[in-house]
Protein backbone atom coordinates (compact mmCIF):
# COMPACT_ATOMS: atom_id res chain seq x y z
CA UNK A 1 0.00 0.00 0.00
CA UNK A 2 1.28 3.42 -0.99
CA UNK A 3 -0.78 6.42 0.05
CA UNK A 4 1.24 9.65 0.14
CA UNK A 5 -0.87 12.48 1.52
CA UNK A 6 -0.42 16.23 1.46
CA UNK A 7 -2.63 18.82 3.13
CA UNK A 8 -3.29 22.29 1.75
CA UNK A 9 -6.00 24.79 2.57
CA UNK A 10 -8.23 22.23 4.28
CA UNK A 11 -7.90 19.58 1.57
CA UNK A 12 -6.10 16.24 1.83
CA UNK A 13 -4.54 15.34 -1.54
CA UNK A 14 -3.82 11.71 -2.42
CA UNK A 15 -1.69 12.05 -5.55
CA UNK A 16 -0.32 8.54 -5.94
CA UNK A 17 -2.70 5.98 -4.44
CA UNK A 18 -1.39 2.46 -5.02
CA UNK A 19 -2.76 -0.77 -3.54
CA UNK A 20 -1.35 -3.99 -4.95
CA UNK A 21 -2.08 -7.68 -4.38
CA UNK A 22 -1.18 -10.78 -6.37
CA UNK A 23 -4.34 -10.47 -8.47
CA UNK A 24 -5.39 -6.82 -8.37
CA UNK A 25 -3.82 -3.36 -8.44
CA UNK A 26 -5.62 -0.11 -7.68
CA UNK A 27 -3.97 3.19 -8.55
CA UNK A 28 -5.01 6.78 -8.97
CA UNK A 29 -5.46 10.04 -7.16
CA UNK A 30 -8.03 11.86 -5.11
CA UNK A 31 -8.84 14.57 -2.63
CA UNK A 32 -10.91 14.87 0.53
CA UNK A 33 -11.89 18.17 2.10
CA UNK A 34 -12.52 18.95 5.73
CA UNK A 35 -16.13 19.41 4.64
CA UNK A 36 -16.13 15.62 3.88
CA UNK A 37 -16.23 16.15 0.10
CA UNK A 38 -14.46 13.30 -1.70
CA UNK A 39 -13.31 13.10 -5.29
CA UNK A 40 -11.09 10.37 -6.74
CA UNK A 41 -10.12 8.92 -10.08
CA UNK A 42 -8.84 5.35 -9.90
CA UNK A 43 -8.02 2.42 -12.15
CA UNK A 44 -8.50 -1.17 -11.01
CA UNK A 45 -6.25 -3.59 -12.90
CA UNK A 46 -6.87 -7.33 -12.83
CA UNK A 47 -4.00 -9.71 -13.61
CA UNK A 48 -3.98 -11.37 -17.02
CA UNK A 49 -4.99 -14.95 -16.02
CA UNK A 50 -8.04 -13.80 -14.03
CA UNK A 51 -8.88 -11.21 -16.71
CA UNK A 52 -8.84 -13.98 -19.33
CA UNK A 53 -11.26 -16.07 -17.26
CA UNK A 54 -13.59 -13.11 -16.77
CA UNK A 55 -13.43 -12.13 -20.44
CA UNK A 56 -14.18 -15.73 -21.43
CA UNK A 57 -17.44 -15.43 -19.48
CA UNK A 58 -18.28 -11.90 -20.68
CA UNK A 59 -16.57 -11.32 -24.01
CA UNK A 60 -17.59 -7.63 -24.20
CA UNK A 61 -15.17 -6.89 -21.35
CA UNK A 62 -12.28 -7.52 -23.73
CA UNK A 63 -12.66 -3.86 -24.78
CA UNK A 64 -11.48 -2.89 -21.29
CA UNK A 65 -8.25 -4.90 -21.45
CA UNK A 66 -4.79 -3.49 -22.09
CA UNK A 67 -2.25 -4.95 -24.55
CA UNK A 68 -0.96 -7.27 -21.78
CA UNK A 69 -4.44 -8.76 -21.36
CA UNK A 70 -5.19 -7.12 -18.01
CA UNK A 71 -8.64 -5.68 -17.43
CA UNK A 72 -8.48 -1.98 -16.63
CA UNK A 73 -11.61 -0.70 -14.95
CA UNK A 74 -11.88 3.06 -14.42
CA UNK A 75 -13.48 4.08 -11.13
CA UNK A 76 -14.58 7.60 -10.26
CA UNK A 77 -15.83 8.30 -6.73
CA UNK A 78 -17.43 11.62 -5.85
CA UNK A 79 -19.68 13.00 -3.18
CA UNK A 80 -19.94 13.89 0.44
CA UNK A 81 -18.94 11.23 2.95
CA UNK A 82 -20.64 8.94 3.84
CA UNK A 83 -22.77 9.26 0.65
CA UNK A 84 -20.15 8.73 -2.02
CA UNK A 85 -21.29 7.74 -5.50
CA UNK A 86 -19.45 5.64 -8.02
CA UNK A 87 -19.60 6.99 -11.57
Amino acid sequence: IELPVTAQQGVLQFNAIRLVSETFALSGSGAMGLDRALSSQLVLRVDAPLSAAIIQSVNELSYLSDPAGQLELPIVLQGMLPRVARE
